[in-house]
This record gives structure tokens, C-alpha cells and sequence, in this order.
């Protein structure tokens, strides 16, 4: 029988995500995202753990994948990870079995960077994104018509590196940026075999991501550290849109609840 720590299903729960080990398989759920990830039968319970970590993770990330990107989404099969689209009522297969999430969503990536290749060939469906844009909303999860998104910007302006002929988001720069704004994912504790499978730096940079999101929403503003900017340090102030999306909501008490829900009622009748 394989047993999760109590205060990672705690702490799964905290963020929405169910966590629960049935026999010798590990089951994440949150909403009508559910992702399993099997034990084996000399893992100890440090690696139980951990896997749980990992299911808790894909399954955030999908969920959070998906409800940015409507018509699309990543789903766990029998046999892999598959990335379908929504046609008329019904979702077909484009993509897959994938061992991974991440290699599913770089599925849609590729997709897209075929598609926009095609755009800047018709001079007439020119995009109004910059390229440097459409790489960095592919890499945190944000679709390409979300040109206004504070945190693609802000990445695009002091986290970019030049890789051979492209640019790509830099890890390192994301960590640093992260860091100075409150969120504590160093990427020392982003290793072992999680960064032997491919498209590890994408997933490490929507993880952090998501959170640096609320976090620079509840303050209304990003720290960008001095060591991302020539020595000094600057402060962006947030968009209000982009605060009202991805503020931490405020938790109700009971007697809000039952307020609300009165209020609810009079309305009602």
C-alpha cells in the first residue's frame, strides 16, 4: 500500500489539487484534470513523496495550461500525455501518447510556431506581436493573442539570452526575478531526474510562472532585481487588468458566506 505524506496532501489541497493514493498508484485531481503517476515496490517514502510532488505539479500546470488555452487542451491517457482540440462537441486526438506534459504542450508549441511561420509569410496577415513576444507567452503558458500579459513583457525586456540563433527565456534570469519578488522556487531544487526529460526548463518556468503572477498582482508591481539590469534596480508598476486577474482572491469567513448567500435568497424572491 502506498501512503503519502499528510502534509503534502495537505498542501496539495491548499492549492486545489487532490491528492490520493490508491493501491500502488498516485491519482492528482483538480477539476476534470487527473493525472496518475504509478509507484514501484521498492520505492521508499521520500520517493513516494516526491512522485507525489511531481503528479501534484503536472496536474496545476495542465489545469492552469488549459484554462489559458480555449479549444485546446492536455489530457492522461492508458498509454501518454495527448494534446487535443475541441471539434464541434466532441475532442479529438492531435497529438501523441507523449511520456511527459511537457512535451504535449511543446506539441501545441510547435504547432504554433509552424502557424505563425506561415503568418509572416503573407505579408497581408502580418502579426502586430513581436517574435520575442510569441516565444516567451509559448513558454509560460500564455496564448499569442494575450499581447498585453505584464509578466510576458517583463520577461521579454530583462530575461531573454541569445541561444545560437534564437532567443529564449534564460532560467537563471526567471530564478533572479522570481526571487525579488517573493517567490521562493530556486532551481537547485528543480534537479535529479526532472531535468533529464525534455522540456524540464519549460515546465520550471510556468510552475514559476503562475506564481510570480499572483504575487506581483497582490502587490501591483515587479521588483526587477540589479543584477538584471545593469546594475540597478527598477520598479514596473503592474496593469490593473492584469491585478484584477491574478490577485489572490480574499477567503470568505462563514459568516460572509452566510451573508452572501442570504443576500443571494432576497434577491431570489
Amino acid at each position: 500500500m502506498t501512503n503519502i505524506h499528510h502534509t503534502i496532501v495537505k498542501g496539495a489541497a491548499q492549492k486545489g489539487v487532490k491528492l490520493e493514493a490508491i493501491d500502488q498508484t498516485i491519482f492528482a485531481t483538480m477539476g476534470e484534470v487527473v493525472v496518475a503517476m504509478d509507484t514501484e515496490e521498492d520505492m521508499d517514502g521520500p520517493a513516494v513523496n516526491e512522485l507525489a510532488r511531481d503528479a501534484w505539479d503536472a496536474c496545476a500546470n495542465i489545469a492552469e495550461w488549459n484554462a489559458t488555452h480555449e479549444g485546446f487542451r492536455v489530457v492522461q491517457g492508458e498509454d501518454g500525455f495527448y494534446l487535443q482540440r475541441l471539434a464541434g462537441a466532441e475532442w479529438e486526438d492531435l497529438s501523441g501518447p507523449w511520456d511527459t506534459w511537457g512535451e504535449a504542450i511543446e506539441a501545441f508549441e510547435d504547432a504554433e510556431i509552424e502557424e505563425e511561420a506561415d503568418e509572416d509569410a503573407d505579408e497581408d496577415r502580418g502579426s502586430v506581436v513581436p517574435s520575442g513576444y510569441k516565444t516567451i507567452y509559448r513558454e509560460i503558458g500564455i496564448r499569442k493573442q494575450d499581447n498585453g500579459d505584464f509578466l510576458a513583457r517583463l520577461m521579454a525586456d530583462y530575461c531573454l539570452i541569445t541561444d545560437g540563433k534564437k532567443e529564449v527565456i534564460d532560467c537563471e534570469k526567471v530564478e533572479a526575478l522570481a526571487s525579488r519578488n517573493g517567490v521562493d522556487y530556486p532551481l537547485a531544487s528543480y534537479n535529479g531526474y526532472v531535468q533529464q526529460t525534455r522540456g524540464w526548463e519549460g515546465r520550471y518556468r510556468m510552475t514559476i510562472g503562475n506564481m510570480l503572477r499572483k504575487r506581483i498582482a497582490d502587490a501591483g508591481k515587479a521588483f526587477v532585481p540589479a543584477s538584471l539590469n545593469k546594475g540597478k534596480e527598477v520598479v514596473r508598476e503592474a496593469p490593473q487588468d492584469f491585478c484584477d486577474k491574478y490577485r489572490t482572491k480574499p477567503k470568505q469567513t462563514k459568516a460572509a458566506k452566510a451573508e452572501a448567500a442570504k443576500a443571494a435568497e432576497d434577491l431570489a424572491s
